[in-house]
């Protein structure tokens, strides 16, 4: 239960991360990165809404995709966390 906990704080933590790009000085390249990191949530609610945010449910705009990508930066960190303990086993 501790393992996972702390994924889903990883999780939320990298979700501000990737959104205090924002705050940075202005590079192209710092918001292709910003992009391509958004892009689970952003296909989940294409796949949803694939109207757009101008559909029925396009109210949830913003909090649908930040909760799938905070799931899926969770995801990840629980896979690299369980990498490295098995790393440390060995």
């Amino acid at each position: 239960m501790k393992k996972i906990l702390g994924c889903i704080i990883l999780g939320v933590l990298t979700f501000y991360a990737i959104s205090a790009i924002d705050y940075l000085p202005y590079e192209s390249r710092l918001v292709d990165l910003q992009d391509m990191l958004n892009l689970p949530g952003v296909m989940v609610f294409g796949m949803l809404w694939p109207e757009g945010i101008h559909s029925e449910g396009g109210g949830n705009w913003v909090i649908i995709p930040s909760l799938v990508n905070v799931l899926s930066y969770s995801v990840f960190w629980f896979v690299v966390v369980a990498a490295v303990r098995r790393l440390k086993k060995k």
